[in-house]
């Protein structure tokens, strides 16, 4: 934990000091710093003795003041949630990204992207936020044209999902590039953070963890010939103390160029350590410029993945397979129209004892239409709806961008959520309201905000019943400097994104 703070502290001060320091190399830095404004609210654990559980007229407990309780036989008491206090939130993220070359040694590069964060009303408590610095990535690069290394905090992205590690990666190209190879190790950060499985940040509830950082390896074999590529992957992470397995998967991603306009794509993993097959997927996708159409077919499963470690793989999760089917079409020059189908079941538990009998399959469908006037208006409606298991969803969503002058976006937006809960009484019906603002100040500097209310409403039969609304309020300002970093304003697509921007 101490190395990831120096080396954290040290990638911060370097990209601080990297337009005056390296003056005489190449580089680049972008500096996006933002703070949002957030009031919020959540439950609060609660008990009453079981003798002043009363009985409500839909024959279920209640407290004397309206709330559902649970009450287990033999138990002294019955527990429920009431609504928490209303606590205010004020989070502020900035995040520095630089890379450097031209160092005298053709081919070598220093990258660095670090995070530093705290929460300006209640530092600490907003998540995410602690450590107050983290090195998110950062490394040495010497590349050749047949072959690189990296060595620092890496990142690795594959079908496996991102692995991050501090430790080296060698990429070598053969055949012109036709065929690469890649193998990488060092040891292991915890799944979707940059911090080590052993920070106290990623453990908050003290749960079983392993007391000592796996060491990961792994590597693929890809190739790229006309009318096809793919991808081979192997990955494996041990506990170093007792030298005990903590994961083991391989897998494969392909994609064919069947005949002119028509590509069949998919690929699969296997957990070695559980001896179980994973996810698969397969696309077949037809484009008829003729119609300005394109047809997608195909099917996949998933089944929820856990490192031995973890207690949830002794639950035994089951896979769900899907078939699904869309196709988008563009029947008028500027106006695109899309439609999109899904059928999925869930595989048979196989549990000796069912607690309960309940639909194993669903479905769900979508359709949406972008009208796009101009790069300066585009008009954007979808639709969902979803019937599964357990719950239903039925959504809307439209937002409308809008460049009134070369420097200045705007997007406003209006979306409903509507859920049915099949086995709990807690349907919730959300509205959305959204404005947000992007404004070029000058070439390297961009200024971005806005605000988004949620007008909640939770239909129960009891005093839970309260209010779930919230305002947030959020701003940002983004600078990029360094040799060429000069860049466009962000495309409409990313200012749909509520925060009003994206990494």
């Amino acid at each position: 934990m101490r190395t990831s703070r120096v080396l954290a502290w040290m990638t911060v001060g370097g990209l601080l000091l990297a337009p005056t320091a390296l003056s005489a190399q190449s580089y680049r830095l972008r500096l996006d710093t933002r703070v949002q404004a957030v009031k919020y609210r959540g439950w609060q654990l609660d008990s009453i003795p079981v003798a002043e559980a009363v009985t409500g007229t839909n024959g279920g407990l209640f407290t004397a003041s309206g709330f559902a309780v649970t009450c287990v036989a033999g138990g002294v008491s019955c527990t429920f949630y009431r609504p928490g206090a209303e606590q205010d939130g004020l989070p502020l993220v900035s995040t520095l990204d630089a890379s450097v070359w031209g160092l005298g040694v053709p081919g070598l590069r220093l990258y660095g992207r670090a995070r530093v964060g705290t929460d300006l009303a209640d530092p600490g408590a907003w998540p995410g936020t602690a450590p107050a610095v983290q090195l998110v990535e950062g490394y040495v690069e010497y590349a050749q044209p047949a072959w690189s290394v990296r060595g620092g905090r890496l990142h690795e992205a594959s079908r496996f999902g991102y692995t991050g590690f501090d430790g080296a990666r060698a990429h070598a190209r053969f055949l012109g590039g036709a065929l690469t190879a890649s193998a990488y190790g060092g040891w292991g950060l915890a799944w979707g953070t940059p911090l080590p499985i052993t920070s106290d940040a990623v453990n908050p509830l003290g749960e079983f963890r392993p007391g000592q950082r796996q060491i990961v390896v792994g590597g693929d074999l890809a190739w790229a010939v006309r009318g096809a590529r793919g991808r081979i992957l192997y990955e494996r992470q041990i506990d170093p103390g007792p030298d005990h397995l903590v994961a083991e998967r391989v897998g494969g991603d392909v994609e064919l160029s069947v005949v002119r306009n028509v590509t069949l794509s998919g690929g699969a993993d296997y957990d070695l350590a559980f001896g179980e097959m994973g996810s698969a997927e397969a696309t077949l996708a037809v484009a008829i410029p003729s119609a300005k159409t394109s047809v997608a077919v195909g099917g996949r499963r998933y089944r929820p993945y856990f490192e031995l470690w973890s207690i949830w793989g002794a639950f035994s999760p089951v896979a769900y397979k899907a078939g699904f089917g869309s196709v988008t079409a563009t029947p008028m020059p500027k106006l695109q129209l899309r439609a999109r189908g899904e059928l999925y079941g869930f595989d048979d538990p196989d549990a000796a004892t069912p607690l309960a009998q309940i639909e194993d399959n669903g479905w769900r469908a979508g359709l949406g239409a972008t009208y796009r006037h101009s790069a300066d208006l585009i008009v954007m409606v979808d639709y969902s709806i979803d019937d599964g298991p357990g719950a239903g969803a039925i959504g809307i969503d439209g937002s409308v961008f809008w460049r009134p002058i070369p420097r200045l976006g705007l997007r406003g937006s209006v979306a409903n959520l509507q859920r049915v809960l099949e086995l709990r009484f807690n349907d919730a019906d959300v509205w959305i309201y959204a404005f947000d603002a992007d404004v070029d100040i000058r070439s390297e500097a961009r200024l971005f905000g806005g605000v988004t209310y949620y007008d909640e409403n939770r239909d129960r039969p009891d005093a839970a019943a309260f209010s779930w609304n919230q305002l947030r309020l959020h701003a940002g300002l983004r600078l990029a400097f360094g040799s060429g970093a000069d860049r466009a304003s962000l495309p409409a697509a990313i200012l749909r994104i509520p925060e009003g921007g994206t990494q």
